[in-house]
């Protein structure tokens, strides 16, 4: 027996409190909370409550490419900041004039720019966009 289902049930959300989620209703707590005690304490007047109470409803409702906020900026950190994006290493791979040559009798043209980016030391270096453009990945 099948039943026809409208929406996709991985995107489905359970509403707990309202139209919200626990999780979306503890952050709207907590920027209400944050809100008035930015009011209260630190300076009474609504425009400097408008900024923690953005940031908390920005971390509790915002869901960049489908993940939390908090996930996102941790994975953005990692991905950007703490591990590079391209590592090159020493290659041993070289072409020797024979093979050149074998090559060139076949009708195939093999330039010094099509050789493989080598470097000195396995350490992180620098590439430039004709360098970037050259790695296969």
């Amino acid at each position: 027996m099948e039943i026809p289902i409208s929406e996709d049930i991985r995107k489905f959300e359970s509403k707990d409190i309202g139209n919200f989620s626990f999780r979306q209703a503890g952050f709207i707590a907590a920027a209400g909370l944050a809100g008035f005690l930015t009011y209260k304490f630190i300076e009474p007047s609504l425009e400097a409550t408008i900024l923690p109470i953005g940031i908390i409803l920005v971390f509790g409702f915002f869901k960049p490419m489908g993940m939390s906020c908090w996930m996102f900026l941790r994975t953005f950190f990692y991905e950007r900041i703490l591990t590079p994006q391209t590592y090159v290493y020493e290659n041993d791979f070289v072409f020797d004039d024979e093979t050149i040559e074998a090559y060139r009798e076949d009708g195939i043209d093999i330039s010094q720019e099509d050789l493989a980016i080598q470097a000195t030391t396995p350490e992180k270096i620098k590439l430039s966009k004709e360098d970037r453009a050259r790695i296969v990945f």
